[in-house]
Formats: structure tokens, sequence, C-alpha cells
């Protein structure tokens, strides 16, 4: 049975995604194998934080459309 990866590590792994801008698919799968998009990676900053930093735009409406939330900014 293969081990599942804690929450920590997709986190991680979802915001290191969006920094390096990789295509929505494969933050898609990220989020269906259990990453979060209004979990805080570190301190504090959720995905939305790095995708607006990042200025990746295509990936701030993704997370949105799949329930980012704004007040958690």
């Amino acid at each position: 049975m293969p081990l599942m990866p804690s929450l920590q590590t997709l986190q991680r792994e979802l915001a290191d995604c969006i920094i390096r801008c990789a295509p929505l698919d494969d933050i898609r799968i990220l989020l269906a194998c259990g990453a979060k998009v209004n979990e805080p990676v570190t301190q504090g900053l959720r995905p939305l934080h790095y995708a607006v930093y990042q200025q990746y735009y295509e990936c701030v409406n993704f997370l949105f459309v799949r329930g980012a939330d704004i007040g958690k900014l």
C-alpha cells in the first residue's frame, strides 16, 4: 500500500508548483491528492498569496474557482 503524503508536504509542493508557475494540471493533481486551497503553507501564507506574488493570475483565478477565500489573505 503506498504511503499518503502529509498535508504539510502537499501544501509545500502546491506552493512550489505555484512559485514555478507550473501548469494548472499539476496544481489540479495536488488538489485531487489532498492539498487545500485555504490551508497555510508556512508562516500563515496560503496558496493564493504565492500565486498573487508570482503574478500567476491564471492560477489566482483557478484557486478562486476551487474555493480560495480572499478573506483569508
